[in-house]
């Protein structure tokens, strides 16, 4: 249950919060609304910049993640057998809460950090309080990878003024890891 409303707070708050600074009064309409999803980041994109925005932004997500396991590694801080841990215990409880994790919070936590907070903290802040959230996996290097890759992302959003190669490239990276650490 308290997924669902940290989710809900996570596009909740961002909407609200804009529709405020912007000052869109009721009743809503089409074009208000559009306006909202504009100032977060959730702007059209033509097929071809979102996949090629998606496929460099993934690129460089992975060889963080290479550099990261390298260097946790060397330093003896690769903990990631937590992190394993952790997805097969919520895999275990239901696929369809791992499938919310792995799509709903990477679109909810984007929109939250990237297409909200970035704007709101810079990039250092929006990152530190998304590796803050990863705290729950109880793992020191997954902390500081969601540090790393929270950057990566919070760079990219700015760089391309668009969160969909962000949650793409998000949802597909998580996918990946999840699916190589032999979860799926």
């Amino acid at each position: 249950m308290i997924n669902y409303l940290i989710d809900l707070f996570f596009v909740g708050f961002p909407l609200w919060f804009k529709a405020a600074e912007l000052k869109i009064k009721k009743p809503l309409n089409k074009r208000k609304i559009l306006k909202i999803f504009n100032e977060l980041g959730l702007s059209k994109i033509s097929s071809i910049e979102l996949i090629k925005k998606t496929l460099i932004l993934l690129v460089t997500l992975f060889i963080a993640l290479i550099i990261i396991s390298i260097l946790s590694s060397y330093f003896g801080l690769n903990d990631s057998e937590l992190i394993k841990d952790k997805i097969q215990s919520i895999s275990s409880q239901s696929t369809l809460i791992l499938a919310y994790l792995l799509i709903i919070r990477v679109i909810c936590e984007e929109i939250f950090f990237r297409g909200f907070l970035l704007g709101k903290l810079g990039n250092f802040f929006q990152a530190f309080l998304f590796a803050i959230l990863h705290f729950s996996y109880e793992s020191q290097i997954e902390v500081i990878g969601a540090f790393i890759l929270g950057l990566i992302l919070g760079k990219a959003a700015k760089d391309n003024k668009n969160l969909f190669p962000n949650i793409l490239a998000h949802l597909i990276y998580n996918a990946i890891v999840v699916t190589l650490m032999g979860i799926l």
